[in-house]
């Protein structure tokens, strides 16, 4: 499950993660549903994201350290690229509009297990 704690809202249920450097490249891509999934890295960055290949309009969280929202972007596009404007641990690919319906905003803390 992926919580928004700080509002004390459900994301999403299920999600997928993706640890190594294959699936987190993989990520979504040729996805025929879509199935919320984690990129995880093993230390902050400049976690840049493309859309090539993925099929769904995306809502994207970049969590810091700490689990914080430190950026976001609603519906992302099929085919577009999107640099985030801080470092991030952790990439959050949800369906379209679940930010939106889960009241999600910088500074959140959310927590997935």
């Amino acid at each position: 499950m992926i919580k928004n704690v700080t509002r004390n809202t459900i994301l999403a249920q299920h999600y997928d993660l993706c640890r190594n450097f294959f699936s987190r490249g993989r990520g979504l891509m040729f996805a025929k549903k879509m199935t919320p999934t984690i990129l995880a890295f093993r230390s902050e960055r400049s976690a840049a994201i493309h859309t090539f290949f993925v099929k769904h309009y995306l809502d994207v969280l970049f969590l810091n350290s700490a689990w914080e929202v430190v950026d976001l972007v609603q519906g992302l596009q099929p085919r577009n690229f999107y640099t985030p404007k801080e470092k991030a641990m952790f990439v959050v690919e949800l369906p379209e509009g679940a930010i939106a319906k889960s009241k999600t905003k910088l500074g959140d803390v959310i927590n997935f297990r």
